[in-house]
């Protein structure tokens, strides 16, 4: 993940990807849900139906959460990953170190 911030381009080793994966596991069911269903109400402009989040296990959703850092490629700048294009919701690639 590549962001510029004060001049400097910022980006995440191999083993920062995989703290930033095991963070979003760190993340409850209910916060990753919403997180979800926000990115792809921004991406296709409907939300996901109630039956289709009652399917998704914490795991999947936090797979999902995964993958929508990395599409969405922005960080904030006290460097939270933003799961949504907006940054409404984050992960703390920090909050899996502590």
């Amino acid at each position: 993940m590549n962001k510029k911030k004060s001049g400097q381009e910022k980006s995440l080793t191999d083993h920062g990807w995989e703290t930033l994966r095991e963070a979003c596991y760190l993340e409850n069911r209910g916060y990753l849900l919403e997180a979800v269903r926000e990115a792809i109400l921004q991406k296709h402009d409907r939300p996901l139906s109630k039956k289709q989040c009652a399917t998704l296990t914490h795991d999947a959703l936090a797979e999902i959460a995964f993958s929508l850092i990395i599409e969405t490629n922005t960080m904030t700048p006290d460097y939270y990953h933003c799961i949504d294009k907006k940054g409404y919701y984050t992960i703390d690639l920090f909050a899996a170190i502590e």
